[in-house]
């Protein structure tokens, strides 16, 4: 093998961690480039009913960071998340209301929230699917690793009609008490049982029974489901 060879493969294996870089600062943008980017439309909220509760995630606009389903990452761009008709709202420069049309995959909000017994970032996705389209299941993400640790939330309501009053009251509340893990790239619904853990960790099963029988974990406590995930994760 000659000298010019090994010198042009040596600069070709050197180079490469810089294109990769290139690569992807290609796909990070300002919040300000989210509204020119992207397809949108404007957000009219019509409520022919009284309302009680939220049908936000959050009532203000937060700043997040927005990948869409390309995996173009928009940084620091404040929006708020709609969980009654799965809409992402966003503002224009001059503070005009819009929903975006462009499939989005995941809201990293920059607000920390407790989950369990810890402040952490709240995310958002639609699992295997675009978070913003009408029907989506939405998950807050709860813990990550080769086992990913999901919340799913769900709006509910229920409309009441009040004796000698006109119109109803429509009541919002927020479920958020079923969970569901990612392994493998499949969504499983969380069973608060021993035979759950060790059967969907089954390549880990020794361990995961042994751990559980060792802490005794409370399957009501989101803090004790954690640890599980986060043991196996570690295996």
């Amino acid at each position: 093998m000659n000298i010019r060879f090994i010198l042009l493969l040596l600069l070709f294996i050197r180079l490469q961690p810089a294109a990769s870089q290139d690569y992807l600062l290609e796909n990070v943008r300002g919040g300000t480039a989210f509204a020119n980017d992207i397809n949108g439309m404007p957000f009219y909220l019509k409520m022919e009913y009284q309302s009680e509760g939220s049908i936000f995630f959050n009532d203000e606009y937060r700043e997040a960071d927005i990948t869409t389903l390309q995996g173009i990452l928009y940084k620091g761009v404040k929006v708020k998340y709609n969980l009654l008709d799965n809409q992402l709202l966003y503002q224009t420069p001059d503070g005009k209301e819009m929903v975006a049309l462009s499939p989005v995959a995941r809201i990293a909000f920059s607000q920390l929230q407790l989950i369990g017994d810890s402040m952490q970032p709240v995310v958002l996705t639609g699992g295997a699917d675009i978070i913003n389209k009408t029907g989506a299941t939405v998950y807050q993400l709860i813990d990550t690793g080769k086992a990913c640790l999901f919340r799913k939330l769900v709006l509910t309501w229920r409309e009441d009609t009040q004796y000698g009053q006109a119109g109803s009251v429509r009541k919002f509340e927020r479920q958020e008490n079923e969970y569901w893990v990612k392994l493998n790239n499949e969504y499983t619904k969380l069973e608060k049982n021993r035979a759950f853990f060790t059967k969907l960790f089954s390549d880990k099963a020794t361990d995961i029974g042994a751990y559980i029988d060792r802490t005794s974990p409370k399957y009501k406590s989101l803090t004790d489901l954690r640890k599980i995930v986060q043991f196996y994760n570690s295996l």
